[in-house]
């Protein structure tokens, strides 16, 4: 793929110049929580040029195989290790050993001559590697704080002086993921660190030591101003987003017109590939895949779409490979028994059976057919369409009386069972706020919604979980609103508001998975319920069907900042009424405080009285006794004027006799 340069300046005023880095492995199995930090990985090997690099933590290996790629690329001598049990865990969620196999494939089809994969625990890989040897050190796996806590302080002493650690979710602050706090203890411990926000973060880590690599790059992650780290992150942060579009772009182009059939076969119980083969939309094709080693010993599942689309499914046959005997076959009226999961659900149409997928796996079961263990073929005529006509054909269909109701379900040893619903009866074409009690406390996880049993339209304002009172879960905008988990529906392409398109009786919603344990006594959701298929043609603008189940898609990896918003919002608005309610308070005690300084005041007023008499009387004594000063001095004066006078007279006589 050719991925044009989005500056024509090599530097554009910045020590670096824009990342030219094309990933080879990009979202698998459309996940892409490391996307974002692929460019700067690959800048990172040919900075670094590791002779020895470890991941501990792979999963579908997007991460991984970046570091691979541009080792290739660069001409690197490196020895690549990756490190995961490939079963999962609570954070990336438990997955079969299609995983492995599917990286391992990858790795030994690209790579293998200097990649490794360690089928182990990090402490069991631990002890292959010896002390200060790891150039590069990436760290992604169980993200608990004791668990990431003990992975960086049990391997940093296997990271050579002045290597590279690598952190990822570094900026994930929900549920109990705990790198952000690692990563504040580590940002006071070494002098040498860096943080990347987008993409879950990354925080970058260099161990105290020699500089025998030291490049534009370091500088400017490890002492570059704070104005040249943010032109770095924001080098980063626009080079992925130009890599999503592009990558975006040509993934709708090439779904517009394909998608592809699979078929699985169950065995040892788990499901394994049995085939895949890609179909053009529009055309009724007939496909036929071989199963060597028979039916299995389970249910055989055809996964018939990748994208959300409507499939009018034909027939489906199994039979035997070398006598051509017919072991199954279902025509339109038969195939109503099989079975459907993941995002299928069944369109009751008067031409042939139609499957509706809202989303992108729809899981088709055969669960009938007997055992055999010999050689077979599966045949299956098809075609598939993504417009909305045969859904609304469905909608076109008066409901039986004015109203419907909304249900919430509470799960009992794994199932959801109809003796523990509460309902709340809602006239259709009306907003209501549907105001459930639950008869006991229970986690959100276990909780299930269902809104209307009518083929229709459902607009949701807001959704709200309380107990005793207090939010435990809210929901009020669209964005916030599509964080919601959906079955048996498609979202509606509106910017305006939450809509659902229900094409049969049974749409359902569950809480984010993020919401996790919380509790919750009682559900409140605002809402108006349509079946009018002109209305609901206003609704979706005719939009294609793709199109119109993009929107939820786009909303997936943001949900848990949606419903941390959300919760936000709400306790922000409890904080306010609380601190009006202390502003009143406050306001209150000043006034009683003045009210108790006023007449504290007035009962001190006769004493100031006292004083200010004294204080004049006083005055006027010292008034007196200066006039008594005054008249006492003159006296002085007139008698020390008529004794002086005759005294000298007298000595005069004295002195002439």
């Amino acid at each position: 793929m050719q991925v044009q340069p989005i500056v024509t300046a090599e530097k554009s005023g910045f020590a670096l110049g824009f990342p030219k880095f094309v990933p080879r492995r990009y979202r698998p199995a459309n996940l892409g929580a490391w996307s974002g930090h692929l460019a700067f990985a690959a800048d990172l090997v040919a900075a670094v040029k590791p002779s020895l690099l470890v991941e501990l933590g792979t999963h579908f290996g997007e991460s991984y195989f970046t570091f691979c790629q541009s080792i290739l690329e660069n001409h690197i001598s490196c020895q690549c290790y990756a490190v995961d049990h490939w079963h999962g865990e609570s954070h990336a969620g438990f997955y079969a050993d299609n995983v492995f196999e599917d990286v391992q494939a990858y790795n030994n089809a690209n790579y293998s001559s200097f990649s490794h994969l360690l089928r182990m625990s990090f402490d069991e890989a631990r002890e292959r590697f010896a002390d200060s040897s790891i150039d590069l050190l990436h760290i992604d796996g169980l993200h608990t704080y004791e668990a990431v806590s003990h992975d960086f302080r049990n391997w940093y002493p296997k990271v050579r002086d002045g290597g590279i650690v690598l952190l990822h979710d570094t900026a994930v602050h929900h549920a109990d993921f705990g790198v952000w706090r690692l990563w504040e203890e580590l940002v006071a411990e070494f002098p040498e660190t860096f943080a990347f926000d987008h993409s879950w973060g990354l925080g970058v880590l260099r161990k105290p030591g020699r500089r025998r690599e030291w490049n534009d790059l370091f500088e400017s992650l490890f002492e570059g101003s704070a104005e040249a780290r943010d032109q770095l992150r924001r080098r980063y942060v626009i080079y992925s987003s130009h890599l999503e579009n592009v990558f975006e772009s040509e993934r709708r182009e090439s779904k517009s017109q394909w998608t592809s059939v699979q078929v699985f076969r169950f065995n040892d119980g788990s499901y394994s590939d049995a085939g895949s083969q890609s179909v053009r939309f529009g055309d009724l094709q007939t496909l036929t895949f071989p199963l060597p080693d028979g039916t299995g010993d389970g249910p055989l599942r055809i996964d018939p779409a990748d994208y959300p689309c409507v499939i009018d499914l034909q027939s489906v046959t199994i039979s035997d490979q070398r006598n051509g005997d017919l072991l199954w076959a279902g025509a339109a009226e038969q195939l109503t028994r099989l079975g459907l999961g993941g995002t299928a659900a069944p369109l009751q149409t008067p031409n042939g059976f139609h499957v509706f997928s809202y989303g992108d796996d729809p899981q088709i079961f055969i669960s009938d057919v007997p055992e055999h263990k010999d050689p077979l073929l599966l045949t299956i005529q098809l075609r598939f369409n993504r417009t909305f006509e045969a859904v609304l054909a469905q909608l076109d269909r008066p409901s039986r009386s004015g109203t419907t109701s909304v249900q919430v379900y509470t799960a009992d040893e794994g199932s959801f069972s109809e003796e523990r619903t509460v309902g709340y009866e809602v006239p259709f074409d009306q907003w209501r706020t549907a105001k459930l009690t639950l008869r006991e406390v229970s986690a959100l996880k276990d909780l299930r919604i269902d809104p209307g049993f009518v083929p229709c339209a459902v607009e949701i304002r807001n959704v709200t979980a309380r107990e005793g009172g207090h939010i435990t879960w809210a929901a009020c905008e669209p964005k916030d609103l599509r964080t919601l988990q959906i079955g048996n529906a498609t979202v509606a392409p509106r910017a305006d508001i939450f809509c659902l398109l229900s094409p049969g009786s049974d749409p359902q919603i569950r809480f984010p998975q993020t919401a996790g344990d919380r509790q919750a006594d009682s559900i409140e959701l605002t809402l108006r319920i349509t079946t009018s298929p002109e209305n609901i043609l206003g609704m979706l603008a005719e939009v294609p069907l793709g199109d119109a189940c993009e929107l939820r898609s786009l909303s997936e990896g943001f949900h848990n900042l949606a419903e941390e918003r959300a919760i936000a919002a709400a306790q922000i608005s409890q904080l306010a009424t609380e601190r009006n309610g202390l502003q009143r308070e406050l306001q209150e005690l000043e006034a009683l405080y003045a009210a108790r300084e006023k007449a504290h005041e007035e009962e001190r007023l006769p004493d100031r009285m006292t004083i200010e008499n004294l204080r004049q009387s006083l005055a006027a004594i010292e008034q007196q006794l200066e006039a008594e000063r005054g008249v006492r001095k003159d006296l002085e004066e007139s008698v020390s004027w008529r004794v002086t006078k005759p005294l000298r007279k007298l000595n005069s006589l004295f002195k002439k006799g």
